[in-house]
């Protein structure tokens, strides 16, 4: 086995080495691509106030030069202005430098003055002044999709920064006085780039992906049609892809610099959507539960309907429920569908035991990444915990939905995959087998043609040879007669192999395979019984059966030291017995498995066993290091007489 192992990897070390090459190239491809996917560690300073640190900010409220501290309440909050819309400000010494610094500051609805060392750098309202401590906003609200950017001016570091930001008129502000100061950071341009090219990438990678599989699946839908094959589980897995793709990019964050909050709804639509399309695919793919699964399909439908009527509603409890309700209700649907799909696989579903191992398979490599992140203290399982705990306990399954869609993506499409790579070599190998039945059938004509025409012609000499014997005897030339007969055995040679079962095309096919395993110097021998004429196998199976076996064994028995062919067929007790035995020199030469260099006999063996299994038969093969024996039974009574 060792030497074998070795003989196929010297044989094939070509094949390995490229392999491994592209191998190598993938990996390492993926490995600088994913370093997009994450912004430099240095170049970035988050200034935002947080519970606990201050980041060295004061905020207070300054007029006629009195300065007036604000109260933290926590989560960025804080209190004590005088009255709505008073400016307030928050001063920092700058202690961080970076090349060409970039000042960050996010407010979506306010109003900012920038100020360093007191001097005005940007406002978003020129009539509040600039001056610090005589600000007055107007009031109005600004609509700000991304965060405020400013380039700070050289030698910034050392100065003191102020944000003067304004507040719009609240229900909130009318009652307690408080404030929200926002998030604050501060970037070298190389660090914010490296920010940007990560949420591009991030949104990018997996959109791409999608797409490929996405498209890659519906070309397959239509290539299956074009085979007049309808399979509309392929192209509800495409929809699910695409939507995803879709609903990928909608979520980006360049998404929401670009369109802001206007694509909400849309998100949801293309996000619940392909969740449908799921349940649709593994729906089709169900045989013995689709009935049980259908109606949480149409119960994920009519939620979708649901939330998309909700905004039509007074605001309230009832039309946020119904907003959420798809979750809820695609979450049960998820699970139901992984419960029934178990089922069809313990039911024996094909598709569904690859699809069950392929889902405990990515459960246990989440099992493992999970235990690595326990076992080495990373923030990962600690996310998934809190993630999940979250979800359960305000009932929305936003994050439980994405965790189980990647699982099921990478089962649907690789058992998809698997799917048609099998049905096209089953087509292949279909083809494969017709043509070489297609390819023996002629050839077994002619050479059944050529026997018929030696047998005329070997009876038209026939008649002529008898009335020269005659002749003779008439003459009284007994002696010479004698000689004459000798001379005509002589030129016949041996005489041919003849079968008499009954049965014109097995007593045909066995007369010409039998006299053309004499020509090759191989002894032979026929044991026959009565057969019917009219069998209930297919002529063309018949004879494909017949020459397969008969063919290979004349083959190997050419090959071995003892050259021997042996056949036995015989009709009794409603069963059709046929066993050919021939020499062989090696088990390798066996009738059906010797592959000359044609490779006209390589699936002798499929074939037999294909038609065998047609008429609901048994094949046995017995093969020694010298001989080689296939055996063949078919039963006739459940079948009707004549051609199948």
């Amino acid at each position: 086995m060792k030497k074998s192992l070795g003989k196929f990897i010297a044989e094939h070390l070509v094949f390995f080495i490229c392999a491994a090459a592209v191998a190598g190239g993938v990996v390492f491809s993926l490995f600088v691509l994913s370093a997009y996917t994450a912004p430099l560690s240095s170049g970035i300073a988050d200034l935002s106030v947080q519970d606990g640190n201050t980041n060295g900010w004061e905020v207070y409220a300054e007029e006629n030069g009195k300065k007036t501290p604000l109260a933290y309440e926590g989560g960025g909050y804080y209190s004590g202005l005088s009255y709505p819309g008073q400016a307030f400000y928050a001063s920092r010494v700058m202690k961080e430098a970076f090349d060409e610094p970039i000042l960050q500051v996010e407010g979506s609805s306010v109003a900012f003055s920038i100020f360093l060392d007191g001097e005005l750098l940007y406002t978003d309202d020129p009539a509040a002044g600039n001056q610090i401590g005589a600000l007055n906003f107007s009031g109005k609200i600004v609509s700000r999709i991304m965060p405020l950017q400013l380039t700070l001016p050289p030698g910034y570091s050392g100065k003191t920064l102020t944000i003067a930001q304004s507040q719009p008129f609240s229900e909130k502000q009318d009652w307690d006085g408080s404030v929200f100061f926002g998030p604050v950071a501060l970037y070298g341009n190389t660090a914010l780039q490296s920010i940007y090219v990560a949420q591009a990438t991030q949104a990018a990678y997996p959109a791409m992906l999608l797409a490929v599989l996405g498209f890659s699946l519906a070309a397959l839908f239509l290539y299956q049609l074009y085979h007049k094959k309808v399979d509309p589980g392929v192209l509800f897995l495409a929809l699910f892809a695409l939507l995803w793709m879709a609903d990928t990019l909608l979520r980006s964050k360049l998404s929401y610099y670009y369109y802001g909050s206007s694509t909400a709804m849309a998100e949801q639509y293309l996000y619940f959507g392909c969740f449908v399309f799921l349940s649709l695919f593994l729906a089709d793919r169900m045989r013995r539960c689709r009935r049980f699964f259908l109606p949480f399909v149409i119960a994920q439908a009519a939620a979708i309907v649901l939330c998309a009527v909700s905004p039509l509603l007074p605001y309230g409890d009832f039309s946020v429920f119904l907003m959420t309700f798809p979750q809820l209700v695609s979450f049960i649907s998820i699970l139901a569908a992984i419960g029934l799909s178990i089922v069809e696989a313990c039911r024996g579903t094909s598709f569904f035991r690859l699809f069950v191992k392929l889902l405990i398979v990515a459960a246990a490599a989440f099992g493992g990444v999970y235990l690595v992140s326990l076992i080495g203290g990373t923030d990962f399982h600690r996310e998934f915990n809190q993630n999940m705990a979250a979800s359960f306990r305000t009932g929305l399954f936003y994050y439980p939905l994405v965790f189980l869609r990647y699982f099921l993506i990478f089962s649907c499409f690789l058992v998809t995959l698997v799917e048609f790579i099998r049905s096209i070599v089953q087509r292949n190998v279909t083809l494969r087998m017709l043509e070489l039945k297609n390819s023996m059938a002629k050839e077994s004509y002619d050479q059944l043609n050529r026997y018929t025409e030696q047998t005329m012609i070997l009876r038209h000499d026939l008649k002529k040879h008898l009335a020269v014997v005659d002749a003779f005897l008439q003459e009284g030339k007994e002696q010479s007669a004698r000689d004459y007969l000798r001379g005509l055995n002589a030129s016949f040679g041996e005489k041919a192999h003849i079968s008499n079962t009954g049965n014109y095309l097995i007593d045909t096919i066995l007369g010409s395979k039998f006299a053309e395993a004499e020509q090759k110097g191989i002894r032979t021998k026929i044991t026959c019984g009565p057969i019917p004429e009219r069998l209930p196998v297919a002529d063309m199976d018949l004879c494909s059966l017949l020459l397969n076996s008969l063919e290979n064994a004349v083959h190997a028995a050419q090959k071995a030291e003892n050259r021997f062919l042996a056949v036995n067929i015989r009709f009794k007790n409603g069963f059709l017995y046929y066993s050919c035995e021939n020499g062989a020199g090696h088990p390798a030469h066996a009738a059906g498995s010797a592959r000359p260099a044609d490779g006209t006999h390589g699936y002798g063996l499929p074939i037999m066993e294909q038609i065998v299994e047609k008429y609901r038969g048994v094949m046995n093969i017995e093969s020694t290091d010298v001989s080689f024996k296939l055996s063949v039974a078919v039963p006739a009574e459940d079948f009707p007489s004549g051609r199948l």
